[in-house]
């Protein structure tokens, strides 16, 4: 984690916060489908 505050952050780093919500959206799309695998 970058120690700045997170205006700076949003300013700075724009690439990194757009790689993270990628790397969450996908997590989600897996989760959902071991749920249907599941049922």
């Amino acid at each position: 984690m970058l120690l700045v505050p997170p205006g700076t952050q949003l300013i700075a780093a724009p690439h990194y916060l757009q790689q993270q919500s990628q790397q969450q959206q996908q997590q989600q799309q897996q989760q959902q489908q071991q749920q249907q695998q599941q049922q």
